[in-house]
């Protein structure tokens, strides 16, 4: 039997199952399918939110000492390497920062301060510039 495009054979135990009328359908649906799901499961790339290029970027990785730009996402190194990668993490928030050739090394930005030696320069009296009686009661 035949209702629109479709065919219903009976199988042995009488039970009836429809088959599509041309097989290329079932393997065009079933080559999108795998095309879709293979596109689906690319690895997507994090967008930077900053790119520095444009100078000499130095690197604490002896196998990859010098490179040509760096993208960045929050406080993650995205990746260190050659400009062209590294513009495929850019979007259109993305900024890029050019050095205009100047340098970039790593490092850590540490600030601090000696409580102590400041704590006993308060405890010294410093009378070097006192010229009266007046000003030494001051100080």
């Amino acid at each position: 039997m035949q209702i629109k495009g479709i065919i219903f054979q009976l199988n042995n135990s009488g039970y009836t199952k429809p088959h599509c009328k041309h097989k290329h359908m079932k393997r065009t649906f079933l080559v999108l399918l795998t095309i879709s799901l293979i596109f689906s499961c690319a690895e997507m790339k994090t967008p930077a939110d900053v790119i520095i290029m444009g100078g000499t970027i130095y690197t604490a990785d002896k196998n990859n000492a010098v490179v040509e730009a760096v993208a960045i996402h929050a406080d993650t190194i995205l990746y260190a390497g050659t400009l062209a990668a590294a513009e495929k993490f850019k979007n259109d928030k993305t900024q890029v920062i050019d050095l205009q050739g100047k340098t970039m090394t790593p490092g850590f930005i540490e600030s601090h301060g000696h409580m102590m030696g400041l704590g006993y320069n308060e405890l010294n009296l410093d009378l070097m510039s006192v010229k009266s009686y007046e000003e030494l009661v001051e100080k």
